[in-house]
């Protein structure tokens, strides 16, 4: 089974039972993350022998000199990743009140624009809990602030993953990419906006400001696209392409 078929058997099941834009906003993301949906589902016998077997292997080559003791460790750690499903600070029993200790010393760095110190303590975050949402996003506010626009988009895209329906990293997405040029995604992204805060009350100021975002979009785009309308080798392929490689 790929991603398209799982959104469809998904969709006939059960698309009846939501709301037209939910439904959408559903597709929409099986589409996407599908396949890693289908391959989290489960893992079998011979992925788990081939999982064990890349454990073994990775202990044997290690640099480290490993006592036996540390070697059940190292392979007990791995275990609980790989097939368990356990992010870093799980595995290694990290506390949830420290992570979050973390997050609110880089958040302060960030209000007072300390935005390198800021932007590492949200990339160690990440590496212990890649399944938080709010670590990636603010990783990707940091760098944005960098004006690093390919790294705040690769962090952003992670957190809507993980938190699919939630409008502000699509906001931040549509803004990166419009400051990088690349109108397509950004048309693309604030749309996703707009179709997430449509009539909330809690996202009306948020709806408003993509409404405004998305028509400065559209100008942009047209007057990019008006430049080179005849140039024989359309060079904003060739642009987007560009764009594409960097991130």
């Amino acid at each position: 089974m790929n991603a398209k078929e799982l959104a469809d058997e998904v969709m006939s099941k059960f698309g009846s039972t939501f709301d037209k834009d939910v439904a959408d906003h559903l597709y929409e993301f099986l589409l996407l993350n599908g396949d890693k949906l289908i391959q989290w589902a489960g893992t079998s016998q011979s992925d788990r022998e081939k999982i064990l077997s890349d454990i073994e292997e990775q202990i044997k080559n290690s640099p480290e000199k490993l006592s036996e003791e540390e070697k059940e460790h190292r392979r007990q750690f791995l275990k609980e990743i790989y097939l368990e499903g356990k992010s870093k600070a799980e595995a290694l029993g990290i506390d949830r009140q420290y992570l979050e200790g973390l997050y609110s010393l880089g958040y302060n760095f960030y209000k007072n624009g300390k935005y390198e110190m800021a932007a590492n303590l949200f990339c160690n975050l990440v590496l212990l809990d890649d399944k938080e949402a709010r670590y990636f996003f603010a990783a990707g506010a940091t760098f944005h602030r960098l004006k690093d626009y390919g790294s705040a988009i690769g962090f952003y895209n992670l957190s809507t993953t993980l938190d699919w329906f939630n409008p502000i990293p699509w906001f931040h997405l549509a803004d990166c990419y419009n400051r990088i040029e690349h109108y397509p995604n950004a048309l693309m992204s604030a749309k996703n906006v707009l179709n997430r805060t449509k009539d909330q009350s809690k996202y009306f100021i948020l709806h408003q400001k993509a409404e405004v975002l998305y028509d400065a979009i559209v100008d942009r785009y047209e007057q990019f696209l008006k430049k080179w309308e005849n140039a024989p080798e359309k060079p904003w392929e060739k642009h987007l392409q560009s764009q594409e490689e960097k991130l």
